[in-house]
């Protein structure tokens, strides 16, 4: 799982109290929210690295996010990965860490019977 936390230098965030609602899309290599909470960030970092993300920022409020990063990112491509973006643009950081997760278990299955 990951922590989200806010980076060494503080949260690089726009404050949004304005906007009717939450409104966040994604996209490859982008993340845009209008006024979303940490907790909502949090939930859709975790759809994007298909791993819990759990917020740790203790920050309140909604903010508007943009988030820019090279998708898929390898040693011969420019532009940061999803975690330099984070750090840089929105002054939060993901630390890997182990902890409990929810999890469904199927301890068996059988056919319906006919009827």
């Amino acid at each position: 799982m990951y922590s989200l936390v806010v980076a060494k230098n503080g949260p690089k965030l726009t404050k949004n109290i304005d906007a009717p609602g939450p409104e966040a899309t994604m996209g490859s290599g982008q993340l845009k929210g209008s006024k979303i909470s940490m907790s909502i960030l949090a939930g859709m970092l975790a759809q994007l690295l298909d791993r819990t993300v759990r917020d740790d920022t203790g920050i309140s409020g909604d903010f508007d996010v943009k988030l820019d990063w090279t998708p898929g990112q390898t040693a011969d491509m420019d532009g940061p990965s999803i975690f330099s973006a984070l750090q840089e643009q929105l002054g939060l950081k993901l630390n890997a860490q182990k902890g409990p997760v929810e999890m469904i278990i199927i301890d068996g299955a059988k056919r319906p019977s006919a009827n």
